[in-house]
């Protein structure tokens, strides 16, 4: 078993789930256990992994959000593992990096999963993202809009947003009424 592969199974089996996500850690779980390279973009039957920040300031007031210029919504930060990702936790804080241009980051674990479909696009069969989303907070305001992204902003917890990704909201929500273990 690869060093990933260990590494989302352990990061799996502590994650307190709401009943909710139990389909998708079900589904997150039999991935795990599949043949073939699940942390690829390649991996198309049924899908794979992919890696988001869910990035606050340290009062959790607010959530960074990046307008996606593919899906046409805002979204919390995220994408595909790269081969030079170590840990689920890098692949994530790289792509805040890359997309909003946020370099310093402390991160908090995992604070949500999601299992959501892409469609058919023009290299691409449809298939499914099996999102792990990290909590970081960041005392560094100043965001960018960079790779794929056509705007970045913070945005309230209790904020509403136009365009909002359909699971996003409940991200704003879980971060509204999160508290740090002591």
């Amino acid at each position: 078993m690869t060093p990933l592969r260990i590494q989302v199974r352990e990061l799996l089996s502590s994650y307190s789930v709401a009943g909710s996500e139990e389909p998708a850690l079900a589904r997150m779980r039999r991935l795990l256990e599949a043949p073939g390279r699940v942390f690829a973009s390649t991996h198309y039957s049924p899908g794979h992994f992919t890696a988001s920040g869910v990035v606050t300031p340290p009062d959790f007031s607010e959530v960074v959000l990046i307008d996606h210029i593919k899906i046409g919504k805002w979204l919390q930060p995220g994408g595909h593992f790269e081969p030079i990702d170590a840990t689920p936790v890098d692949a994530a804080r790289r792509e805040i990096e890359e997309e909003c241009g946020i370099t310093r980051l402390d991160a908090h674990g995992l604070i949500d999963i999601d299992v959501h479909d892409i469609d058919k696009r023009q290299t691409q069969p449809a298939h499914a993202h099996f999102d792990l989303r990290f909590l970081f907070t960041t005392d560094q305001r100043d965001l960018q809009a960079l790779d794929g992204v056509v705007g970045a902003r913070w945005v309230g917890v209790h904020e509403t947003v136009e365009r909002l990704g359909s699971t996003v909201q409940h991200l704003l929500d879980k971060v509204a009424r999160y508290r740090p273990q002591a």
